[in-house]
């Protein structure tokens, strides 16, 4: 989507606090498997690189270690938002189950053929 809808959109990802950490609620996986919760920025920090890694093609950026971010959009442990002219014009449902990928698809289509 991010390459798809490049001419535009601006995509950012914001990490925040890890959602399944080894000293939290653990879901094995290949690569984050032994990660525990951050404990300091620097932490943050570097599973973030980690995401890099996985050829994500915009921004990341880490949100701060007293979750300011993601408290303020509700976006633990992950989620959409579509923010065109300084106004949230999408909030997706929570992911894993609840947020669409295809809604926030749809939404970009639409604002394509507008321009």
């Amino acid at each position: 989507m991010i390459r798809e809808f490049a001419s535009v959109a601006d995509f950012v990802i914001i990490y925040v606090r890890e959602a399944h950490p080894l000293d939290g609620w653990n879901m094995r996986g290949p690569k984050f498997e032994d990660m525990l919760q951050h404990k300091s920025l620097e932490e943050r920090i570097e599973a973030a690189k980690l995401l890099r890694q996985e050829g994500i093609d915009c921004p990341i950026l880490v949100d701060t270690m007293d979750d300011k971010t993601c408290l303020a959009y509700g976006a633990f442990p992950e989620r959409y938002y579509i923010i065109h002219n300084g106004k949230v014009v999408l909030a997706n449902g929570l992911g894993p189950q609840l947020y669409s990928p295809q809604e926030v698809k749809s939404w970009l289509e639409v604002y394509q053929k507008s321009m």
